[in-house]
């Protein structure tokens, strides 16, 4: 999953976090993204991390915020709202 991540170049990628346990998805995140990607153009990464009534048990309760985290204080990436998939935004 890590080099599935770093060689993403479409526009738009989403990966399925379920039935992943809370170390593998810190590890995926934080290797994943520790290092800027060195890309030409912008793009969008989407991380599923639950799922409705059908298929809860698949994703641990915790992992919208061990990505978040992750991402925050491992890797040092700023959530900002009104960022656009533009270059101006990077």
């Amino acid at each position: 999953l890590i080099t599935a991540i770093r060689s993403s170049c479409e526009d738009n990628e989403t990966y399925d976090l379920g039935g992943q346990s809370i170390a593998t998805i810190s590890n995926v995140i934080e290797s994943a993204f520790q290092e800027p990607f060195l890309l030409d153009k912008m793009i969008k990464i989407t991380f599923i991390v639950g799922a409705g009534k059908q298929a809860r048990s698949k994703y641990d309760p915790n992992t919208t915020k061990v990505v978040t985290s992750i991402l925050r204080d491992k890797c040092n990436y700023n959530e900002d709202r009104g960022a656009s998939c533009i270059m101006e935004c990077a």
